[in-house]
């Protein structure tokens, strides 16, 4: 919701705000995630779990400036913005489905 908040900001001072509201939901991302992995993970396997979402955090805090950068090249800063939103709903309903999978597979 708030990249989607983002894209419609005319003011420098709202924008802060809302960038500063999206740095604290991502750096309670990563301790919530390896929090999950770690209950959900078998021991043998943690070290390589965790080397995967290392890689892809890194490879995302790559990729993603650069596709931003295009984004508002060939767009607007806003649609920057309004793609996120996009990607966020989508991995949301990925997460949903597979959470609802899972589920539905603990219980045959």
């Amino acid at each position: 919701m708030v990249f989607f908040l983002t894209s419609l900001v005319r003011n420098i001072y709202l924008l802060g705000l809302l960038r500063f509201l999206i740095g604290i939901s991502d750096a309670a991302l990563l301790p919530l995630s390896q929090t999950i992995l770690m209950k959900n993970t078998p021991n043998e396997i943690i070290s390589r779990i965790f080397s995967y979402m290392q890689s892809f955090q890194a490879l995302g805090s790559i990729i993603g400036p650069m596709l931003g950068a295009i984004i508002a090249g060939h767009f607007s800063y806003a649609d920057v913005f309004l793609m996120t939103t996009m990607i966020a709903l989508l991995n949301l309903v990925i997460v949903l489905m597979a959470f609802h999978l899972v589920k539905h597979q603990l219980h045959d």
